[in-house]
């Protein structure tokens, strides 16, 4: 079949026609088709291969300028980390310096500070001495004036000037003795003391005062040996007796001791108004007095308990106070038992396991700093004693489960990282072994609170930093009695 194209038209329209010589029939067969029919797939084909073309160039711009895009955001964040680098590196630097220059004003106001405290401390010695002597002297015109003057009148206004001089030793007494304490230098100076020898000079001492008033003072008797201050326990008690006297108008005034554990309860009983709950805590600040709002001076000048708060912080003594409205009050302080009053009480003989070294016990360490956890094991186990070493609370109580036996004693920090206290630590303990388990808690917080929670716990609590002697002092007096081994599963099978 034979084609051609030429400008055929068909009623108006253009065609193609096909012709085809047929084989076997002396004819021509002719075809005519619209041209646009013939050319309509090639047009397709055509408009679509453009199409395509079409799209891919604006695809090919389009990843190019992201592309382009790309590059420029890398170049901008590899030029903002530089910048960034350099101005971190300028802010360390100037970090580094404010570092060192905040470092030499601490060195300089820590040397600031030990000047103002040895000077603070020249100060309170000079006044102790320079002060007392004008009182002195005054004290001694005084009672020269008084035997000389004869008149009764002129008596009188030597005997107000003698009350007026009693007021003023007292108050000048009471300031440099606060201010003392506040500043530090009182250096307690502890011993084992017989708490009968302390009782008997305080009734002596205040027995007078007492009678003045009609006021029945007792004492009862105790034969513990302490270990304390007994300078400063005689003059917390002497506060505290003096505070129940002046505020207990009938009656009288009790001292009597209790035994709790490792620790001696010393209490004075009053029958005085009490007082109110709410007023508990504030009667141990400066200068309160509660039912004085006119401040006679005859009835102290508000220093007695702030004075007992001070010396029991400073010798690690807690002070408690009980009281009810209209019946009267308890002041407590709790002073540890001396070794020898804890070895008394210790009833059971170490075991024949032991005879190596009868003081030797299993000692837990809970401690998170591990310089002193490692100073201190290396100590105790120059002494003879067994060492587990436990960074927490929960990594304690899981050491105690995985021991052989209950340790003898608990030696831990107060500030534990994680959930536990060192009070709690040992409570947990105890509860988790089904026995009570001797603790020592070691702290540099002197706060009246940390007392209360070690005593609450059935701890002894030691100050930080804290002496050899005193700690073999505090296990001796905890006593030696030895905790068996646990049964194995298969012996106790």
């Amino acid at each position: 079949m034979e084609s051609g194209e030429r400008d055929w038209t068909v009623g108006g329209e253009g065609v193609v026609i096909g012709l085809k010589r047929m084989r076997d029939f002396p004819a021509v067969a002719a075809v005519a088709l619209p041209r646009a029919v013939v050319l309509e797939p090639w047009s397709s084909r055509l408009q679509h291969g453009f199409m395509m073309v079409g799209v891919s160039v604006v695809a090919l711009f389009g990843l190019a300028a992201l592309g382009w895009t790309s590059l420029r955001r890398e170049a901008a964040a590899r030029d903002a980390l530089r910048d960034a680098n350099a101005r971190l590196e300028q802010r360390v630097e100037e970090r580094t310096a404010d570092l060192r220059s905040l470092n030499q004003k601490l060195v300089r106001a820590l040397a600031e500070k030990e000047r103002a405290n040895q000077a603070k401390a020249r100060f309170l010695s000079a006044a102790n001495h320079d002060l007392r002597q004008p009182f002195q002297a005054l004290r001694l015109f005084h009672h020269l004036l008084m035997e000389r003057l004869k008149e009764s009148r002129e008596r009188s206004i030597a005997e107000k000037m003698g009350e007026a001089l009693d007021s003023g030793e007292k108050l000048l007494h009471a300031l440099l003795e606060v201010a003392t304490l506040d500043a530090g230098v009182v250096r307690p100076n502890i011993a084992e003391v017989s708490i009968a020898t302390v009782l008997d000079g305080v009734a002596a001492e205040f027995r007078g005062l007492a009678a003045d008033k009609r006021l029945d003072l007792r004492v009862r008797g105790c034969a513990a040996m302490v270990r304390t201050d007994a300078t400063l326990l005689t003059r917390m008690l002497g506060d505290l007796l003096r505070n129940a006297i002046a505020y207990t108008p009938a009656g009288g005034v009790v001292v009597g001791c209790r035994r709790r554990g490792q620790w001696l309860r010393i209490e004075v009983w009053d029958t005085g108004p009490g007082i109110a709950a709410e007023h508990l805590d504030a009667i141990f600040e400066d200068f309160v007095q509660l039912g004085n709002p006119e401040r006679d001076r005859r009835r102290g000048l508000g220093l007695g308990l702030p004075k007992v708060r001070r010396k029991a912080a400073l010798l690690g003594h807690a002070v408690e106070v009980r009281s009810r409205p209209g019946q009267g009050s308890v002041f407590s302080v709790m002073v540890p038992l001396a070794a020898s009053e804890s070895r008394t009480d210790a009833a059971v003989p170490a075991p024949a396991g032991r005879a190596e070294n009868p003081a030797a016990r299993l000692i837990l360490i809970v401690e998170d700093d591990p310089v002193q956890s490692a100073g201190m094991q290396l100590l105790l186990e120059s002494w003879g004693h067994d060492v587990l070493v436990a960074a927490d609370g929960p990594a304690a109580l899981a050491m105690l489960r995985a021991a052989p036996r209950c340790p003898d004693v608990i030696l831990s920090d107060f500030r534990l990282p994680g959930p536990l206290t060192g009070a709690e630590t040992v409570t947990r303990a105890a509860e988790q072994e089904g026995r009570p388990i001797p603790g020592i808690i070691l702290t540099g917080d002197t706060g009246p609170e940390r007392i209360r929670e070690a005593v609450a716990a059935g701890c002894r609590l030691l100050h930080k930093p804290v002496t050899p002697d005193v700690l073999r002092d505090a296990l001796n007096a905890l006593g030696a009695e030895p905790v068996p081994a646990r049964q194995s599963q298969s012996s106790a099978a």
